[in-house]
Protein backbone atom coordinates (compact mmCIF):
# COMPACT_ATOMS: atom_id res chain seq x y z
CA UNK A 1 0.00 0.00 0.00
CA UNK A 2 1.12 3.53 -0.77
CA UNK A 3 0.95 6.49 1.60
CA UNK A 4 1.68 10.06 0.52
CA UNK A 5 2.99 12.00 3.47
CA UNK A 6 2.69 15.77 3.61
CA UNK A 7 2.73 17.95 6.69
CA UNK A 8 0.16 20.33 5.23
CA UNK A 9 0.14 24.09 4.94
CA UNK A 10 -1.92 24.61 8.11
CA UNK A 11 0.67 22.96 10.33
CA UNK A 12 1.96 24.49 12.47
CA UNK A 13 -1.05 26.54 13.47
CA UNK A 14 0.88 29.59 14.58
CA UNK A 15 -2.14 31.62 15.61
CA UNK A 16 -2.71 29.37 18.64
CA UNK A 17 0.80 29.05 20.04
CA UNK A 18 3.24 31.09 22.04
CA UNK A 19 6.40 29.49 20.61
CA UNK A 20 8.37 31.16 17.86
CA UNK A 21 7.94 30.29 14.20
CA UNK A 22 11.28 28.50 13.86
CA UNK A 23 10.47 26.19 16.78
CA UNK A 24 7.03 25.40 15.41
CA UNK A 25 8.36 24.56 11.94
CA UNK A 26 10.99 22.30 13.52
CA UNK A 27 8.49 20.55 15.80
CA UNK A 28 6.09 19.95 12.90
CA UNK A 29 8.92 18.51 10.80
CA UNK A 30 9.87 16.09 13.60
CA UNK A 31 6.23 14.94 13.82
CA UNK A 32 6.30 14.33 10.06
CA UNK A 33 9.48 12.24 10.39
CA UNK A 34 8.04 10.22 13.30
CA UNK A 35 4.93 9.50 11.22
CA UNK A 36 7.13 8.39 8.32
CA UNK A 37 8.99 5.97 10.61
CA UNK A 38 5.74 4.41 11.86
CA UNK A 39 4.38 4.05 8.31
CA UNK A 40 7.62 2.53 7.05
CA UNK A 41 7.71 0.08 9.98
CA UNK A 42 4.09 -0.89 9.21
CA UNK A 43 5.13 -1.87 5.69
CA UNK A 44 3.77 1.05 3.68
CA UNK A 45 5.50 2.50 0.63
CA UNK A 46 5.98 6.11 1.73
CA UNK A 47 6.21 9.04 -0.67
CA UNK A 48 7.00 12.48 0.70
CA UNK A 49 5.41 15.60 -0.73
CA UNK A 50 7.34 18.59 0.65
CA UNK A 51 5.04 21.20 2.13
CA UNK A 52 4.94 24.28 -0.09
CA UNK A 53 5.91 27.49 1.68
CA UNK A 54 3.45 30.15 2.71
CA UNK A 55 4.13 33.67 1.45
CA UNK A 56 2.73 36.02 4.08
CA UNK A 57 4.45 39.38 4.64
CA UNK A 58 6.35 38.03 7.67
CA UNK A 59 10.00 37.09 8.25
CA UNK A 60 9.65 33.50 6.99
CA UNK A 61 6.39 33.95 5.10
CA UNK A 62 4.43 32.06 7.77
CA UNK A 63 1.02 33.08 9.09
CA UNK A 64 1.69 35.29 12.10
CA UNK A 65 -1.50 37.26 12.80
CA UNK A 66 0.11 39.79 15.17
CA UNK A 67 2.78 40.71 12.61
CA UNK A 68 0.19 40.89 9.83
CA UNK A 69 -2.03 43.13 11.95
CA UNK A 70 0.91 45.47 12.59
CA UNK A 71 1.56 45.65 8.85
CA UNK A 72 -2.13 46.30 8.20
CA UNK A 73 -2.12 49.12 10.75
CA UNK A 74 1.06 50.59 9.26
CA UNK A 75 -0.11 50.39 5.64
CA UNK A 76 -3.82 50.97 6.19
CA UNK A 77 -4.44 47.85 4.09
CA UNK A 78 -3.42 44.20 3.95
CA UNK A 79 0.14 43.65 2.77
CA UNK A 80 0.69 41.75 -0.47
CA UNK A 81 1.97 38.17 -0.35
CA UNK A 82 5.75 38.01 -0.42
CA UNK A 83 7.05 37.18 -3.88
CA UNK A 84 9.93 35.21 -2.37
CA UNK A 85 10.47 33.71 1.08
CA UNK A 86 13.86 32.64 2.46
CA UNK A 87 14.67 29.04 1.54
CA UNK A 88 16.83 28.22 4.59
CA UNK A 89 13.85 28.80 6.91
CA UNK A 90 11.38 26.94 4.76
CA UNK A 91 9.29 23.98 5.80
CA UNK A 92 10.76 21.93 2.95
CA UNK A 93 14.28 22.31 4.36
CA UNK A 94 13.14 21.52 7.92
CA UNK A 95 11.15 18.48 6.75
CA UNK A 96 14.08 17.07 4.74
CA UNK A 97 16.46 17.60 7.69
CA UNK A 98 14.05 15.87 10.10
CA UNK A 99 13.54 12.92 7.72
CA UNK A 100 17.33 12.57 7.34
CA UNK A 101 17.94 12.85 11.10
CA UNK A 102 15.36 10.13 11.72
CA UNK A 103 17.11 7.87 9.19
CA UNK A 104 13.98 7.50 7.08
CA UNK A 105 14.75 9.81 4.14
CA UNK A 106 16.83 7.15 2.38
CA UNK A 107 14.02 4.59 2.81
CA UNK A 108 11.11 6.51 1.33
CA UNK A 109 10.03 5.48 -2.15
CA UNK A 110 9.98 8.96 -3.61
CA UNK A 111 10.06 12.64 -2.80
CA UNK A 112 8.37 15.56 -4.49
CA UNK A 113 10.65 18.36 -3.42
CA UNK A 114 10.59 21.09 -6.05
CA UNK A 115 13.28 23.74 -5.87
CA UNK A 116 12.17 27.30 -6.41
CA UNK A 117 8.83 26.98 -4.62
CA UNK A 118 9.98 29.76 -2.29
CA UNK A 119 9.72 32.20 -5.23
CA UNK A 120 6.09 31.57 -6.18
CA UNK A 121 4.38 34.06 -3.87
CA UNK A 122 2.69 35.71 -6.84
CA UNK A 123 0.82 32.43 -7.49
CA UNK A 124 -0.97 32.61 -4.12
CA UNK A 125 -4.63 33.68 -3.75
CA UNK A 126 -3.49 36.94 -2.17
CA UNK A 127 -4.71 39.70 0.05
CA UNK A 128 -8.29 39.88 -1.19
CA UNK A 129 -9.47 36.94 0.95
CA UNK A 130 -9.98 36.79 4.71
CA UNK A 131 -8.94 39.05 7.52
CA UNK A 132 -5.21 38.64 6.83
CA UNK A 133 -5.34 37.60 3.19
CA UNK A 134 -4.57 34.14 1.86
CA UNK A 135 -0.88 33.67 1.20
CA UNK A 136 -0.98 29.92 1.88
CA UNK A 137 -3.13 28.55 -0.94
CA UNK A 138 -2.18 28.65 -4.61
CA UNK A 139 -4.55 29.82 -7.31
CA UNK A 140 -6.08 26.94 -9.26
CA UNK A 141 -5.34 25.48 -11.69
CA UNK A 142 -1.68 25.83 -10.98
CA UNK A 143 1.11 24.66 -8.70
CA UNK A 144 -0.86 21.91 -6.85
CA UNK A 145 -1.77 20.34 -10.20
CA UNK A 146 1.88 20.18 -11.19
CA UNK A 147 2.89 18.70 -7.82
CA UNK A 148 0.20 16.03 -8.24
CA UNK A 149 1.45 15.28 -11.76
CA UNK A 150 5.03 14.84 -10.49
CA UNK A 151 3.84 12.57 -7.67
CA UNK A 152 1.68 10.49 -10.00
CA UNK A 153 4.59 9.98 -12.41
CA UNK A 154 6.87 8.87 -9.55
CA UNK A 155 4.33 6.32 -8.35
CA UNK A 156 3.60 4.77 -11.75
CA UNK A 157 7.27 4.76 -12.83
Amino acid sequence: AIVVLEQGIHVPNLKDVDNNVDEQIGQAAVRLANTAIRLYQAGFDVYWLATPPSAFATRLGEFEPDVLQQEHDRLGDLPECRLHVPEPGSRRVAERAALRAAGVFERIEGAVEVEGMEGLGDCKVGRSVGVHGDCQHYCMPGVPDELARILYNQIVA
